[in-house]
């Protein structure tokens, strides 16, 4: 718990929140508060789900912030019927977020499985990713982009650089054989049995993450929400 304690307060919250928290907190077992104080979860459990068609970017921004704010992200999960899910009417919080972040940043929402959305371009998502920077600390660069995508190599070293010192990555995916693409978030980084970096994935299509291996990356064969190559990377920097 006081993990979570110094979290909040380094995402500046004011000290009535993290003494909420620390009540919320008290008793409960670790794999709650693991599950329960970031939007990703990782390997404790679902994440959160985009609410709409074409949201994913701004789905990663509320996730991002709930990285680094455990007040946030515990309140998300309380003040929803399950974030895990995309129940809309069940959602009003979150998915009225969601949507206010979209919009603002010039993408249209609409209902899962529907035409007619719009999701945000690379300028759009650096903009809403740095609304947050208060709370995470954090500014963004982006290096590659859907028309250039980003080398490989390049990419899995600046993961591994960057996961490696805390910092979660933003992530554009797309296709080489199909048009659009997503957002998506890495958010931890490990080695495998031969010693290869693997990387834990958010996508926010599903709210799942999982562990991809760095072959994957260099292969184009990412397989995630349908989508096989990584062209952007939205590289962290400290302050905000």
């Amino acid at each position: 718990m006081r993990d979570q304690l110094l979290r909040a307060l380094a995402a500046g919250s004011p000290v009535s929140d993290v003494e909420w928290l620390a009540g919320e907190l008290a008793g409960k077992d670790p794999a709650w508060i693991a599950a329960n104080t970031r939007l990703t979860a990782g390997d404790a459990g679902p994440g959160v789900m985009q609410q709409f068609q074409d949201s994913c970017a701004a789905t990663t921004v509320q996730a991002l912030r709930g990285e680094y704010d455990p007040v946030y992200a515990l309140r998300t999960r309380q003040g929803n019927a399950d974030v895990t899910n995309a129940p809309q009417d069940g959602n009003a919080t979150f998915a009225t977020e969601q949507r206010a972040i979209l919009e603002a940043h010039g993408g249209v929402a609409v209902a899962r499985g529907e035409r007619g959305g719009d999701g945000l371009g690379d300028e759009a998502w650096l903009d809403a990713l740095h609304e947050s920077s208060r709370h995470t600390g954090l500014r963004f660069e982006q290096a590659g982009g859907f028309d250039d995508p980003i080398d490989p190599e390049r990419a899995i070293a600046l993961l591994e650089e960057h996961l490696g010192q805390g910092r979660v990555v933003p992530l554009g995916i797309s296709d080489p054989v199909a048009s659009g693409g997503h957002a998506i978030m890495a958010t931890s980084v490990r080695r495998d049995a031969k010693g290869q970096p693997e990387f834990l994935i958010f996508d926010p299509w599903d709210g799942r993450s999982e562990w991809v291996g760095a072959a994957r990356l260099r292969d184009q064969k990412l397989g995630i929400a349908g989508w096989n190559l990584l062209d952007t990377v939205m590289v962290p920097t400290a302050g905000s």
